[in-house]
């Protein structure tokens, strides 16, 4: 008995080993060792628990669009199956309703004329008007203040230039190129700042398909009404249009619904007068659209209006 474990210790120290029995495989002695004596570090040495990493900013907005907590002020734009006329709520600030009312075919008014609505009534108070009848731009004038009556507002933003200082005058301009509907750049009347001394904010609505701006699936991509709205300073400053000139971006959604036109997500705490004067450009380039689809449908021909 002796000889034979002298023997197994001299063939395990000389690297060979004995037959192994009952469908055995090899196994090394000094791992069969370490398997059943453990060391004392393992035994007391706690298990590491490991939490998940945060997903990153960038991760959330690229596989969600826009990120949540970016979005401040969300309206909605819709209208009637039969008349395009725009009613504008929010979710988020209960004080953004407004009612866009176009007239295409009544010469003797403006092109479209923007109220502030109530729960009781869509034209409570006159705000603003725009006149963009064959032209390829758009002149918007904003009320300095609440008229005594719709009427005498309404006759103030109907006619010249010049109303002694009742009505701000601005331009909404197609900057797209020859036959381009892809870009305007136009001014809004605000308070005057430390950062707009002259109390005027240039914007600029640019199309965008972008998924990281929040278009949807190949019907929004497909749509040509989905707009970034920019902020002009900010591009002379850094000298591209990038995500710090985002102020919002307008979604489409002409192409799912009969009335839902599409949603407005704001960035930035603007003010009423700066989001009035974005509603009034958003009003003015889609009414601009659906005049264009209308003529095409009917086969009237080009497109004067731009």
């Amino acid at each position: 008995m002796t000889q034979t474990m002298q023997s197994q210790a001299s063939t395990a120290t000389e690297g060979f080993e004995l037959p192994r029995w009952r469908g055995r495989g090899k196994q090394s002695n000094a791992t069969h060792n370490i398997i059943r004596q453990p060391s004392v570090e393992t035994q007391e040495s706690p298990i590491p628990q490991f939490s998940p990493a945060p997903k990153s900013d960038r991760t959330t907005t690229m596989t969600t669009g826009i990120a949540p907590s970016r979005t401040r002020h969300a309206v909605f734009f819709t209208r009637s199956i039969l008349f395009s006329d725009l009613t504008i709520t929010s979710t988020t600030d209960p004080s953004i309703r407004y009612h866009a009312s176009t007239h295409e075919w009544n010469f003797t008014l403006p092109d479209i004329i923007l109220y502030a609505s109530t729960t009781s009534s869509q034209k409570a108070t006159l705000l603003a008007a725009a006149h963009f009848r064959f032209s390829r731009h758009a002149r918007m004038g904003f009320l300095a203040s609440p008229a005594a009556s719709n009427d005498m507002g309404l006759s103030a933003l109907n006619g010249k230039d010049a109303h002694d200082g009742l009505v701000s005058w601005e331009e909404c301009r197609n900057v797209s190129g020859f036959c381009g509907y892809w870009m305007y750049d136009f001014t809004v009347p605000c308070p005057p700042t430390a950062l707009h001394p002259t109390g005027r904010r240039k914007l600029r609505l640019s199309r965008t398909r972008k998924e990281v701006d929040g278009v949807r699936g190949w019907l929004g991509w497909a749509s040509f009404r989905n707009y970034r709205i920019l902020d002009r300073e900010r591009i002379e400053e850094s000298g591209a249009e990038n995500c710090e000139s985002d102020v919002g971006v307008f979604l489409s959604d002409d192409l799912r619904s009969l009335t839902k036109v599409g949603e407005l997500r704001l960035y930035e705490d603007l003010g009423e007068e700066v989001i009035r004067g974005i509603v009034m450009a958003l009003a003015i380039v889609l009414e601009k659209a659906t005049r264009r689809a209308r003529r095409r449908g009917g086969g009237g021909g080009g497109d004067g209006s731009g």
